[in-house]
């Protein structure tokens, strides 16, 4: 009996420990007010959004947004930031994007000629494209909200192009004749009149899906070495993957285009780059392939490697 009398105790002690210790590290972490001008306040909140401390993040940006008087330009910077932080902030479960749409519509209506404003119309035209798991898109409202909020109304933007960019990848998500077409026509167009856009390589990439899916080999494959060569690459991120773009130009090299050369040049890259990738060994037999098959086309003809 006294045993049991001293564990219980015991363990009322410890409960009594692990409140006090969840209570100071509440305490610790209790969101405090940042001090300074407005724009160490939208820096601080920006900095916060991208650590993912979403609700820390709104605390900044809507303190700066108070201290602010109407119709003052400044106020957008933090309606962008707070109705960012709506829209994307995780997990998925905390996101309000009712609330994020007034506050990308008050950014428009408050001055559609804010530098901010192209972008505050891209995100309310990507609610409409990006819908929950399992729903279909409805693609041809997509569409017109790209058309109508980003690409017409902004047609010099640099949100504009990458709205152009998500209009014409709709049409690789339907099934219907003739989409693919669609979108290689306005993808290529699109390359054509913006040779040094940003989103050039997306195009590349997106147009080597519908000639993919027009069965075009050589297209795909020119399309998607542009997309490698025309990709920006962060010189400060040392992680990134090549390893998967190699194995996909080589395979279309290979089995699409017929272009030993450059699929030679690509499953020699995977392997000098990546040796320890799991595509590294496939990439070795699909080199003795190719070397195989020409050996025997060759003496089929009688030509001397």
């Amino acid at each position: 009996m006294t045993k049991l009398s001293t564990d219980v105790t015991g363990i009322k002690r410890i409960t009594v420990l692990l409140l006090c210790i969840s209570s100071m590290l509440v305490g610790c972490t209790r969101e405090t007010s940042v001090v300074g001008s407005s724009s160490d306040v939208l820096k601080a909140g920006w900095d916060k959004y991208r650590l993912g401390e979403f609700r820390s993040a709104a605390l900044s940006f809507r303190q700066g947004l108070d201290a602010l008087s109407a119709g003052e330009p400044s106020r957008t910077d933090f309606l962008f930031g707070l109705a960012t932080v709506w829209n994307l902030r995780l997990p998925v479960s905390e996101q309000d994007k009712g609330r994020a749409s007034k506050l990308y519509d008050q950014i428009l209506a408050d001055d559609a000629s804010h530098a901010l404003a192209p972008w505050a119309a891209l995100a309310l035209a990507r609610m409409v494209h990006l819908v929950p798991v399992g729903d279909v898109p409805d693609y041809d409202a997509v569409r017109a909200a790209y058309l109508t909020r980003v690409m017409q109304p902004f047609d010099e933007s640099l949100a504009a192009e990458e709205a152009t960019v998500y209009f014409y990848s709709t049409y690789l998500a339907e099934t219907q004749p003739g989409s693919a077409a669609k979108a290689r026509e306005g993808l290529e167009r699109f390359i054509t009149e913006n040779p040094t856009s940003t989103f050039c390589s997306g195009a590349h990439a997106l147009a080597a899906l519908a000639c993919e899916q027009l069965d075009d080999g050589d297209a795909q494959l020119t399309h998607a070495l542009k997309a490698l060569e025309t990709m920006e690459r962060d010189p400060t991120d040392p992680f990134y993957d090549y390893a998967s773009r190699y194995w996909k130009l080589a395979t279309t090299a290979e089995f699409q285009a017929g272009d030993f050369e450059t699929a030679r040049r690509f499953y020699h890259q995977l392997i000098e780059e990546y040796p320890a990738d799991v595509r590294a060994f496939p990439a070795h037999l699909s080199l003795d392939r190719m070397d195989a098959l020409e050996t025997r086309l060759r003496a089929e003809i009688g030509e001397t490697p």
